[in-house]
């Protein structure tokens, strides 16, 4: 996951448990950075795909992951007290994007990688993304229902052109 994170751009800020938090825009700014986090779920699912093909060789259990992804205005820096300072980010968006992965819980119950972004992030996509509309849902912390898309398939510059009626954002 890192791997796929760095390659695209992002920051990794920190592991959770058994999740991770990255972040792309800052410290540099990248044109492109919703863009830039989806194709980097994209990538981690396609590995993901390969990484779970090769287990069920071995016999072990496949991984699944839930990628949350959304767009919006953040506090980055070095944050924290005095005696811990952390180079992180903080707000809504951090919380959005925690409850769209959560989500995938729903949406995607059995996937390999169950990825949901919001309408915010699927309106800075081009018809190189596949954009499956899942409904408006409330989520946690949040006064009005959000748009939310499943991601379907991401186009290469190799790739055939995809269905745009299913590709729409909106």
């Amino acid at each position: 996951m890192c791997g796929a994170v760095d390659a695209h751009g992002g920051t990794v800020d920190k592991f959770l448990g058994d999740g991770m938090l990255a972040f792309f825009g800052a410290p540099d700014r990248l044109k492109g950075h919703a863009a830039a986090a989806v194709r980097a779920a994209a990538a981690i699912r396609e590995e993901l795909d390969k990484d779970n093909l090769e287990a069920a060789g071995e016999g072990r259990p496949p991984l699944h992951v839930r990628i949350g992804i959304h767009t919006g205005s953040v506090i980055v820096g070095n944050i924290g007290a005095s005696d811990r300072v952390n180079y992180t980010i903080v707000g809504d968006t951090v919380n959005v994007s925690q409850r769209l992965q959560d989500l995938g819980k729903q949406l995607e119950p059995g996937a390999t990688a169950a990825i949901a972004i919001s309408g915010e992030t699927a309106s800075r996509l081009d018809e190189r993304f596949e954009r499956i509309p899942a409904g408006k849902h409330r989520l946690r912390g949040r006064g009005e229902a959000t748009e939310v898309f499943q991601l379907g398939k991401v186009a290469t510059s190799a790739s055939p052109p995809m269905d745009v009626h299913r590709a729409q954002a909106g």
